[in-house]
């Protein structure tokens, strides 16, 4: 899911994340149309990403460029980062930040 205080956006494409444990912590994936790179810093609970994320720069479907806009907006907002569970016995990794309710949910 991808959503903020204006509520969820919808996702009309794949969108991926991973991490990299390497001489840095690598984040990679795909927003949607393009593919991104960046290194991440995590303490704790706590994500933050050094420097901007490099992002390729294809164009696609006018939807699929919407869901990558809104992706690409809430990864850089995020600022905390955590696992759960979901109702259905799935593992969550949950990039959020609560002052601006940003949230990013992957189920794996």
């Amino acid at each position: 899911t991808v959503s903020d205080k204006d509520g969820d956006y919808p996702i009309s494409c794949e969108v991926t994340i991973a991490f990299a444990f390497n001489d840095e912590l690598e984040v990679y994936g795909c927003a949607g149309i393009n593919k991104y790179h960046g290194i991440a810093n995590i303490d704790g609970t706590s994500i933050s990403f050094e420097n901007d994320i490099a992002v390729t720069k294809m164009a696609g479907l006018p939807e699929d460029m919407l869901t990558e806009d809104n992706y690409l907006r809430i990864l850089s907002a995020v600022d905390e980062i955590g696992f759960a569970q979901n109702e259905e016995g799935y593992s969550e990794l949950i990039l959020a930040n609560p002052k601006t309710g940003a949230i990013l949910c992957f189920v794996r």
